[in-house]
């Protein structure tokens, strides 16, 4: 029910926030602090910890959240009131985009370095799907296999170029995202 920030230079808290309900995840860059709940995401200031905003979610089990760590961009993911949808929050844009991911809930969600891109897998693991963050668009839709999966992670290479996807099964899939882009609807003649 608590988030404890620790500074290791000085050896001790720094800060402190208490919450009626456990905390299923934590995301932390230089500027924000963002703190997932079964049904909702706080968002605050790291430098006095001041509430900036709170983004109800559909039921959170796992605290799927994502923010993004460049400086010059703050990007917030998390799972949207809509089952398999992800709530896009682009801070620095003052905008929001809501990404219709898959039909069902979402296993992992991740964000690029830069906030510009982001990946889901959904509980069946069987689909990895990348979308622009900005637009929702998707860009690439990647098989991680036919057989189920629980996806156990996600997690973009510094400069976007490959997506790793970690599951159940003991495998970790390394897909290479510059020549897998999705196919057009309707191929030029």
């Amino acid at each position: 029910h608590k988030v404890m920030i620790w500074d290791d230079h000085r050896n001790r808290c720094i800060g402190e926030l208490s919450f009626r309900q456990r905390v299923l995840s934590v995301r932390l860059r230089r500027d924000r602090v963002a703190v997932a709940l079964a049904t909702r995401v706080y968002v605050y200031r790291f430098s006095d910890l001041a509430l900036l905003d709170q983004v109800n979610t559909v039921a959170n089990p796992k605290g799927l959240l994502a923010l993004s760590h460049a400086p010059e961009s703050t990007v917030l993911a998390c799972p949207s009131i809509a089952r398999g949808h992800v709530r896009v929050e682009l801070y620095s844009q003052r905008k929001s985009t809501l990404v219709a991911a898959h039909d069902s809930h979402l296993a992992q969600i991740a964000l690029t370095p830069d906030g510009s891109f982001l990946a889901t897998a959904s509980r069946k693991g069987t689909l990895v799907r990348v979308f622009d963050a900005r637009t929702g668009d998707r860009t690439h839709e990647l098989r991680r296999g036919a057989e189920q999966a629980t996806i156990t992670c996600l997690a973009f290479s510094p400069k976007r170029r490959y997506l790793a996807a970690c599951s159940d099964k003991g495998t970790v899939h390394v897909f290479h995202l510059e020549h897998n882009p999705k196919p057009a609807a309707n191929p030029p003649a």
